[in-house]
């Protein structure tokens, strides 16, 4: 018969303390988690009383422990030591072993508990359960020079100028390197990389024959208020006593270099801590100058005391590594919808994104999304904000760490409100990159306009120096790309933060009703992901987007030729009998007769993109003709010559009318055979072509109403290309699902392209 009751073994007490001590839990967050309303369950757990076997079960489950490694189960008794007492730290003392066999038994222990961490994912945002680090590691290599270390200028920055080092593997520098010092921005997957070195080095394969400590430093610091820790080295041996290791065995390692010590998260100790807790670290790095040390922290806090560190940056995620992240993120629940992710983040709609990609946290976030939704939300201010609040909050609080501002009064909306003035200033600059001193003009006069404000002068300088820092360090959304230069972390939050400023600014009657300022600069690259922005963030957007269309409307004015083209091109779509929308019709033949580029028309109508209907597919067809043609005029080539010769024969696909039967007829019989001399074939191409080319041409004008333009001079053809973008980014802010009447978006469409 099953017990409804299970107490834990000594043994497995011991691993419960010790995950506990990991993870940084009290006992009340513990039975939280479990769904328990008091803690009494979790205190009878450790205390070594039975509890009722379900919670058992959930306690050990919500702590990633297999219940039955945990339990006292009666079939394990002969293995126990039942009337040993045991205290916090075990007196049996265990036999003696040689360093190598200490670590061989060690070795298992190790790598049974590392694989039960999770991998590269979040479980508070949601998505499938982690896989464990076997399967999940993306490798990310690191920079030995640091950014902010670089007296580089804005001008250099600009010109993406590869770095003066080349990246290296981090497992490759410890073959070197005693004491390693790992610095990135928040998210950027600090401690994932120390969870697989401790993993490496548990199974043998590091490059030296290392056992792994993997410490988070936040619960050190908790633990070692408590006066029964003295220090680093009695906390790894209690994170270490279910393994049956004396204290002297344990010094005998670290005094003999042979566990290397993973210290995650030195800016996670707490600011009321941190003097204490950085001087036994101090003092335990000095007492074992052999013990090989890779510590992580995050790069903005300006002092790391912490001397004999090889300081290294973490690079971010480049397109392989964020194609390997996604394949293994959806590797579980599904593999196809990894590549389809992989295709939608490549498309030209969604290079904002691919920019928050570079960040392990927030491509977490973009996949979560994905596996949700089956696709990417066409309105990307919900997403971008999303990616705020984690960088912002979330990421610290839900793993329980509290950061001390550098300026209570300095709230979070003050520091949303500074960013977003930040933004929209550099912007309107054209900067991506801005001086330190640009920075700190701004806070500091923003600053001033808060109650209580600091006086003028030095004071108020470094205060603005300590709130920059916090952006920075606490946030990560400004880094500092080179020695006094910075900039947002990605550019995706410079639009979107500069949205927020000027949707602010319009809810304020700053602005008015006038727009035109902004859709004056749809052509810049730059502005038109904060405009597509802005039309996400208003409640009502009809007044952007008559501005918008206003501004399009422009651009034909006082241009003979296009409103002529637009005319013309007006005129076919009518006379043809299609379901199609008129506008996508129109978007077909504006690139059939002027770029070929018919991702405007497909943006409108994707069945444009399979099998045209006869009337577009004779035209596209007559198109072909025409193009070959005009290769074969310019440079003659036997084999483009016998592609046009393949090409000729309309009558067997399409149904020509009798008018148009008949001219084409007459037009094909006056080529030469194909059969002829290849000399002679290139011989009329070169004295005849352009005559039948003319010919072509006036038969598709008279037989398809076909507009042919002349050859542009060099800014009508940049009237034309801007045209043709200008429309295509208007349906791209509409299919963006910006706040619009849907009266006003059927007129838009109806007007566009005439």
């Amino acid at each position: 018969m099953v017990k409804r009751s299970l107490c834990a073994s000594e043994q497995g007490i011991a691993r419960l303390k010790q995950c506990l001590l990991r993870k940084g839990w009290t006992q009340d967050y513990l039975a939280e988690q479990a769904g328990l309303s008091t803690r009494n369950s979790v205190w009878k757990l450790l205390s070594g009383r039975a509890i009722d076997r379900k919670i058992f079960m959930e306690i050990c489950f919500q702590l990633d422990l297999d219940w039955e490694d945990i339990a006292d189960l009666p079939q394990f008794n002969e293995l126990e030591e039942p009337d040993e007492p045991k205290g916090p730290t075990s007196p049996a003392s265990p036999p003696e072993l040689t360093p190598e066999s200490l670590i061989s038994r060690l070795r298992p222990l190790l790598v049974t508990d590392l694989q039960k961490q999770p991998g590269q994912r979040n479980p508070w945002l949601g998505g499938p359960p982690a896989r464990s680090l076997n399967h999940s590691y993306v490798e990310v290599k690191v920079q030995t020079r640091l950014s902010h270390q670089q007296w580089l200028g804005i001008q250099d920055l600009q010109a993406l100028r590869p770095a003066s080092t080349p990246a290296q593997s981090l497992v490759d520098l410890l073959v070197g390197q005693n004491r390693i010092l790992v610095l990135g921005h928040p998210g950027a997957g600090k401690t994932t990389l120390l969870q697989h070195l401790a993993l490496l080095y548990a199974q043998g394969k590091g490059p030296a024959d290392h056992l792994p400590g993997l410490v988070s430093l936040q619960a050190w610091a908790i633990a070692a208020r408590h006066p029964a820790f003295n220090g680093l080295e009695d906390y790894l041996g209690h994170l270490w006593q279910g393994y049956s290791l004396s204290a002297s065995q344990l010094q005998g390692l670290l005094q003999t270099g042979q566990i290397l010590l993973l210290l995650d998260g030195l800016d996670e100790i707490p600011d009321f801590d941190q003097g204490e807790r950085y001087q036994q670290l101090q003092y335990f790095l000095t007492l074992y100058p052999q013990t090989p040390v890779v510590m992580t922290g995050r790069l903005g806090y300006s002092v790391y005391p912490l001397p004999g560190f090889m300081a290294v940056e973490m690079e971010r995620f480049q397109p392989t590594q964020i194609e390997g992240f996604i394949r293994h993120w959806f590797a579980d629940s599904s593999p196809a919808r990894a590549e389809q992710l992989i295709e939608v983040l490549n498309q030209r709609q969604h290079q904002a994104l691919r920019l928050l990609a570079q960040t392990p946290l927030l491509l977490n976030l973009i996949c979560t999304v994905f596996q949700d939704r089956g696709d990417l939300p066409p309105q990307r201010a919900p997403l971008y904000q999303a990616a705020l609040e984690i960088l912002l909050e979330q990421w610290d609080r839900n793993r329980g760490i509290q950061r001390q501002p550098q300026n209570p009064s300095f709230s979070l909306a003050d520091k949303l409100t500074l960013l977003g003035d930040l933004a929209l200033v550099t912007l309107e600059q054209g900067q991506v990159f801005f001086e330190k001193q640009t920075v700190l003009g701004l806070i500091s006069d923003y600053l001033v306009r808060l109650p209580g404000a600091p006086p003028g002068g030095e004071g108020l300088w470094l205060q603005s120096e300590a709130i920059l820092q916090e952006m920075e360090a606490h946030h990560g959304l400004l880094v500092e790309r080179a020695k006094n230069i910075y900039a947002f972390s990605h550019q995706t939050f410079q639009s979107y933060l500069s949205a927020r400023k000027i949707v602010a600014q319009a809810r304020q009657g700053n602005l008015g009703q006038d727009w035109q300022w902004l859709t004056n600069r749809m052509l810049d690259p730059a502005w038109q992901e904060v405009i597509v922005l802005v039309a996400n963030l208003l409640t009502n957007a009809d007044s952007l987007f008559q501005h918008l269309q206003g501004s399009i409307q422009r651009f034909s004015q006082g241009q003979p030729l296009l409103t002529a083209f637009l005319h013309h091109l007006d005129q076919k779509v009518q006379a043809l009998r299609q379901s199609y929308p008129p506008a996508a019709l129109r978007a077909f033949y504006f690139s059939l007769w002027y770029n070929q580029d018919f991702s405007l028309a497909i943006a409108l109508e994707p069945a444009l993109a399979g099998q045209l209907p006869r009337e577009l597919g004779l035209d596209f067809s007559f198109h072909r003709l025409g193009c070959l043609t005009q290769k074969l005029t310019t440079q003659f080539d036997l084999e483009q010559a016998l592609n046009l010769y393949f090409a000729l024969d309309l009558e067997g696909r399409f149904s020509l009318n009798p008018d148009c039967q008949r001219a084409w007829q007459i037009l094909k019989n006056s080529l030469p055979t194909p059969t002829q001399d290849p000399q002679a074939l290139e011989n009329w191409w070169q004295s005849q072509g352009g005559d039948w080319l003319t010919q072509l041409q006036q038969l598709l004008q008279q037989q398809r109403a076909w507009f042919t333009l002349p050859p542009l001079t060099p800014p009508a053809q940049q009237v034309f290309d801007q045209y043709y973008q200008v429309n295509q980014f208007l349906v791209y802010c509409l299919q963006s699902q910006g706040q619009l009447s849907p009266a006003l978006q059927a007129q838009l469409l109806t007007e566009l392209l005439r």
